[in-house]
């Protein structure tokens, strides 16, 4: 079902894209694309994270695959590989709904490997803190 989706979006996006998207948009030009997505992808916590998630990017969002992806891969790393810092996400998501949509929805990112959303569902499903267990619920759910 999740390489389904997918491949409908991308379908999608490439009939209305054009060309290039990334070219189309102002400010974004493919070296800033390709700056973004560095940057991105070098994002050690979940602090980063936010402080990125809110700054301004001309090449964020969907249309933008390579740095949608980055952030997907970023977003999936960082519960895979550090786990024990969820209360840290728990805080920023409580304080910033529109950071848990992010998140959340970066998790269902058709491009995230199987394993890695694999490892995730298992902390959320079998690691979660007191406390935490609505969104340990949320991000198990959104492996699936």
């Amino acid at each position: 079902m999740r390489s389904s989706t997918f491949l409908v979006a991308l379908l999608l996006v490439s009939a209305t894209s054009g060309p290039s998207m990334a070219t189309q948009a102002p400010g974004c030009s493919p070296k800033e694309s390709v700056r973004q997505e560095s940057m991105v992808a070098s994002i050690k916590d979940w602090r980063e994270l936010y402080s990125s998630f809110n700054a301004d990017h001309s090449c964020t969002g969907e249309a933008f695959v390579e740095v949608w992806s980055a952030y997907s891969e970023t977003v999936a790393r960082l519960l895979a590989e550090q786990w024990n810092d969820l209360d840290k996400l728990s805080k920023l998501t409580t304080a910033h709904p529109g950071f848990k949509r992010f998140v959340i929805k970066h998790l269902s990112d058709e491009t995230i490997p199987e394993s890695t959303l694999s490892k995730v569902r298992e902390h959320a499903e079998h690691e979660c803190a007191s406390g935490m267990e609505q969104l340990c619920k949320e991000l198990a759910a959104a492996t699936k």
